[in-house]
């Protein structure tokens, strides 16, 4: 009886160990993304929001959802003029 109790304790550990390194392994992308998408913003002025958005709706999801700040109407003026 203790075994199972052990054997159920190392696959509990082995399914947090996994969850941890998923977690990890999607902090780092999300990272990396926001990165590009700020560099973009910064020096070409592209609203790629429409975009990810684009791309995200096929990919698999937990629920999670993305936010970002609408373009000030100042900042769409002072790129078209």
């Amino acid at each position: 009886m203790r075994r199972k109790f052990v054997l159920d304790d190392l696959a509990a550990l082995h399914h947090e160990a996994n969850a941890i390194e998923a977690r990890d392994l999607a902090k780092s992308l999300l990272a990396k993304v926001r990165d590009v998408v700020g560099t973009l913003r910064r020096y070409e002025g592209h609203d790629i929001k429409p975009v990810l958005e684009a791309l995200a709706t096929d990919a698999p999801s937990p629920g999670s959802t993305m936010n970002s700040p609408s373009p000030s109407p100042n900042a769409s003026a002072a790129s078209s003029g």
